[in-house]
């Protein structure tokens, strides 16, 4: 006796017999639209680590505001800068995570051999455009293995009409960076020429708006396959629906023997959670002419 395949609702018993073509088909799609997924993911998790940074710093210049001690105190201070530390090493790492992973991830979610040459020529193109692109793609590999990114963690206090503002900025030293020997020679070149330390802040917000044009850039990339996937993933759930009723959940297996076998379960969720997050994630333009305040107005 040969295996039979369906579609069934987890919560009933209605089954919908279907080919083998289909089935294997509908895990094929599931598959890619899981992947999909993961590419957001990843983007998420890297964005995600930029926002624990930006509000940490809020925090430490919050801090340094409200109680003089957290300006006096040799242990807080130290405290402030490896919390800063640890936000841009996490940031770091996440970015050199979705920038691996990603090539590969687009290897497999197309099988267009133009696609990851066209990404490559988009993070080529970001690092010959943009420093702070430069910048953080050298602190990378100078963290990873030579020393920690913040030198100094700066309080600036200065007045905008009554009020006081407080602007805590971490610093890389360009004189420690030279000391070294170890740090990108012709990034530092650069650095050299502009100051005598580097605004980290700015360079990570200009990283992080590279790395969400060339994601955007994916999407675009890969949007025709994702439409006609998305498309195949809810007409399954149409023709079922068609003939037993509305469901938001379906299961898909085999059958031998009148028992059910190798069930996977294929849910709307991950593209729905998949939009959320192009949604939530789309490209973060001219970070470094916006910031947050709680200025009084």
């Amino acid at each position: 006796m040969t295996e039979e395949y369906c579609l069934f609702k987890p919560t009933s018993d209605f089954i919908m017999n279907i080919t083998k073509e289909k089935y294997l088909r509908i895990i094929e799609v599931k598959q890619y639209l899981v992947s999909m997924l993961k590419v957001e993911e990843k983007l998420n998790l890297l964005i995600e680590n930029y926002l624990e940074l930006e509000k940490d710093i809020l925090n430490v210049s919050f801090n340094k505001m409200i109680s003089p001690i957290y300006s006096t105190d040799w242990t807080l201070a130290v405290s402030d800068i490896h919390l800063i530390n640890r936000r841009i090493i996490n940031f770091l790492t996440t970015s050199k995570l979705y920038l691996d992973q990603i090539s590969h991830d687009i290897k497999e979610l197309s099988s267009d051999p133009s696609i990851p040459l066209l990404v490559e020529k988009l993070r080529n193109t970001e690092y010959d455009n943009v420093l702070g692109y430069r910048v953080i793609e050298a602190l990378r590999n100078y963290v990873q293995h030579r020393g920690l990114p913040v030198h100094i963690l700066s309080l600036n206090m200065s007045k905008v009409g009554d009020l006081s503002k407080h602007v805590i900025t971490p610093f890389l030293k360009i004189d420690e960076l030279k000391k070294d020997g170890k740090f990108k020679a012709t990034v530092l070149k650069e650095l050299d020429q502009l100051n005598d330390k580097v605004d980290l802040k700015q360079n990570i917000r200009q990283y992080i708006n590279s790395i969400t044009k060339i994601h955007s850039s994916i999407r675009e990339l890969l949007s025709e396959n994702v439409q006609l996937w998305d498309a195949e993933f809810m007409l399954i759930y149409e023709e079922f629906n068609k003939e037993y009723g509305d469901t938001e959940s379906l299961g898909i297996g085999e059958i031998y023997l009148g028992i059910r076998r190798n069930i996977t379960y294929i849910m709307k969720e991950p593209i729905k959670r998949r939009k959320w997050l192009e949604q939530k994630n789309r490209e973060l333009i001219n970070l470094e002419s916006r910031f947050v305040s709680s200025e009084l107005t």
